[in-house]
């Protein structure tokens, strides 16, 4: 469980699933794409989303392993943010 304010009331609880169950933003195509060279022999691939001129969000996931989905960006709000995505060394489509 988790607890939000009421205006002006006792906080009470609120059901984890009620959370959870949130819509995400839409999602689309990113504004740029690209490979970041970190070594002689890795990349790190990334996509920038949202808003250009937005304040930066990085997301960062779970791994070991893993590689970010185009719907990760749906987590934060496209008209104020720019966020940006990358796969971890060795994942997706990094190096």
């Amino acid at each position: 469980l988790a607890v939000r304010a009421t205006r002006g009331r006792r906080l009470r609880p609120t059901p984890l699933r009620a959370l959870v169950m949130r819509q995400l933003y839409p999602v689309g195509a990113p504004l740029t794409t690209g490979n970041l060279a970190v070594s002689s022999v890795h990349t790190l691939y990334y996509e920038l989303h949202g808003k250009a001129d937005g304040v930066p969000a990085l997301f960062l996931h779970g791994g070991p392993g893993a590689g970010c989905a185009r719907r990760h960006a749906g987590f934060f709000d496209p008209t104020h943010y720019r966020v940006v995505l990358f796969d971890q060394r060795g994942c997706g489509k990094s190096t």
